[in-house]
């Protein structure tokens, strides 16, 4: 690991350390990550360090018995208890416990709501590999967008969005796409279209739905003259989309 992955993730960890007084240490396997395409696009280290999940604890059978009991608890409106569990998980360096924490913090569930720490949770989920990984990824990127808890950083926001469409995770399409929607780059512009083309192969009904008629919910909050042309451009491709399935 270089000196950059190190001081970076002693940077993100010492976020969370702070909030559960705990002491986490991460092991990270080499993985011939590149760091230049986020050097170029202006990231600092720490932030390059969200591209390069270090190993996570395995879940446990006792670890799921305890995931499923927080989950029975919140549905039971338990909020308190159930982020009690989500605590000692996290303890144990668990990526559920932290991002559920996070979720909580966020919402306002069982503690008082404080986004500074549901982005602090939200980045050390993102730090370790897990299935939670893309859905924290999605979920601090809105927040960059917004400038929920933190400074409002686009690039970033993009390059997470990114990352969880990868994996295929069709809500994160829908707000890469939305985000990409307004800008002046033509480009960005194609990226959308193919981002919302994708999840319409994968079956997600709102993308096909946009590509037929433009009443996707999210393009009522857009009346820009580019949003506009962005509707027109979806509509002039919907016949040759509809044509190729």
């Amino acid at each position: 690991m270089t000196q950059r992955s190190m001081d970076g993730r002693r940077r993100i960890t010492g976020l969370t350390t702070s909030l559960l007084g705990l002491t986490i240490l991460v092991g990270c396997e080499s993985s011939g990550f590149d760091p230049a395409p986020y050097e170029q696009a202006g990231l600092e280290p720490a932030q390059i360090d969200l591209f390069e999940p270090a190993t996570a604890p395995p879940l446990t059978r006792h670890w799921r018995g305890r995931r499923s009991e927080a989950r029975s608890l919140r549905a039971d409106g338990r909020l308190a208890e159930s982020v009690e569990v989500w605590r000692e998980m996290a303890a144990a360096g668990l990526p559920t416990g932290y991002y559920e924490l996070a979720r909580a913090y966020r919402r306002g569930q069982g503690v008082p709501a404080d986004p500074a720490q549901a982005v602090s949770l939200f980045e050390t989920t993102v730090f370790l590999a897990s299935p939670l990984r893309p859905q924290a990824q999605h979920e601090l990127a809105e927040m960059l967008l917004d400038g929920e808890g933190t400074a409002v950083n686009r690039t970033l926001a993009l390059m997470l969005l990114r990352d969880a469409v990868a994996a295929d995770r069709i809500p994160a399409m829908h707000d890469l796409a939305v985000a990409l929607i307004d800008s002046g780059d033509p480009a960005e512009r194609r990226e959308a279209v193919a981002v919302l083309r994708r999840a319409a192969t994968l079956g997600d009904v709102e993308s096909r739905f946009i590509f037929i008629i433009p009443a996707w919910k999210t393009f009522f909050t857009h009346h820009s003259p580019r949003a506009r042309q962005f509707v027109i451009d979806l509509l002039s491709q919907s016949a040759d989309w509809t044509g190729n399935q």
